[in-house]
């Protein structure tokens, strides 16, 4: 009967502790310091790794993927034309120095 409630005991407590660890890992997850459960990391060094050696044999693919980044990039910055505009304004606005 004992060992019974002490295996009971320590079954609870793993549980426990799974779950505050559960726990803890999402708390990271929504500060952005782990890819846990929700979020999925955009590359990994394995694909990295192959994507170097694929670099190196196949030069023609590596300017394929070049140009869809560029294409990438420019697109973020057509969605985004407000963060253009206040760019501009800030380059056009002179500094005023009191005095």
């Amino acid at each position: 009967m004992i060992l019974a409630a002490k295996i009971g005991a320590g079954v609870a407590i793993a549980a426990l502790a799974l779950l505050l660890l559960d726990r803890f890992a999402l708390w990271l997850e929504r500060h952005d310091l782990l890819y846990y459960r929700h979020k999925k990391p955009t590359s990994s060094p394995a694909g990295n790794m192959l994507r170097a050696l694929q670099a190196i044999y196949e030069p023609d693919k590596q300017y394929v993927i070049e140009v869809l980044q560029q294409q990438h990039v420019s697109e973020q910055h057509a969605a985004d034309p407000l963060d253009d505009d206040e760019e501009e304004e800030e380059e056009e606005d002179p500094e005023v120095n009191p005095g």
